[in-house]
């Protein structure tokens, strides 16, 4: 899913003035005899919004680590298919049969792995702001250690869930902010883990991209918390240094370009 923002705010896809702004412009494509596609988008376009960060960064992830995710996730929907079953090579069983209930499994995995991340966002964000814990005994363990973590560094009371949209010379992007603290020029991003594991370039870019929006060229700190999804403990704590902050930022002008090229290319 597409994340547009719009005046510093993630614009919904059901938003009103959006579906408006889009009906408007298939009826001036139905008057001039050209329908098309993509009405949503040049509507997300006209009313000003930007592509997300996390958007503009997908053709310089970690294709690696999600093929492997994605593969562990099939396999684990496989073997849940294949359980309980008598005989699981029985005629009635065919191939086909098979792929279709482990691709209905692993899309069911895959859309619960992305819930439970939000949730934790969600949880924390709710904290940091609010001060109330959630109900979940591990998203209210990893509010508690965020909180902590905060605390220890010294960047409380910050800002927590701060979307932006910005223009900026020859940039456009949006995104939102986990843990922003402006006097001290700092962001954070918590990243939720089902294992331990290494950060990833694409992540300092993201983190690069972020503080520019923030602070332009002056110098600024930027941390990704990664929280393991199984208790809520505080895997690992990255601080990125200014080199890997500035080879961030030069994939993500990579990125943009490849970004913008392959969004506006029409055949």
């Amino acid at each position: 899913m597409a994340h547009w923002y719009l005046n510093g705010r993630l614009l919904a896809a059901d938003d009103p003035v959006l579906i408006q702004t889009a009906k408007t412009i298939r009826a001036e494509r139905k008057k001039a005899g050209k329908p098309g596609t993509g009405a949503k988008d040049e509507a997300r376009i006209r009313l000003g919004a930007v592509s997300g960060v996390t958007d503009i960064l997908r053709y310089v992830g970690s294709p690696d680590g999600l093929l492997n995710w994605r593969t562990n996730i099939g396999i684990d929907a496989a073997i849940q298919c294949f359980a309980g079953v008598e005989d699981p090579t029985a005629a009635q069983y065919s191939v086909l049969h098979w792929r279709e209930e482990a691709q209905d499994a692993a899309r069911k995995m895959a859309s619960s792995a992305a819930t439970l991340g939000v949730e934790f966002h969600k949880a924390i964000e709710e904290h940091l702001s609010t001060g109330v814990l959630p109900t979940g005994k591990v998203q209210q363990h990893a509010s508690k250690v965020v909180k902590d973590l905060i605390d220890e560094l010294g960047f409380h009371p910050g800002e927590a869930e701060v979307g932006f949209s910005i223009h900026k010379g020859a940039f456009k992007y949006g995104g939102t902010i986990d843990w922003l603290h402006k006097p001290n020029k700092v962001v954070m991003d918590w990243k939720t883990v089902s294992k331990p594991r290494q950060p990833y370039l694409h992540e300092a870019a993201q983190a690069a991209a972020y503080g520019k929006s923030q602070f332009g060229d002056h110098p600024f700190s930027a941390f990704n918390v990664y929280i393991s999804q199984d208790d809520g403990r505080i895997d690992m704590v990255k601080h990125w240094s200014p080199r890997e902050l500035a080879a961030g930022w030069d994939l993500f002008q990579l990125a943009y370009k490849a970004f913008y090229l392959f969004k506006e290319f029409q055949p």
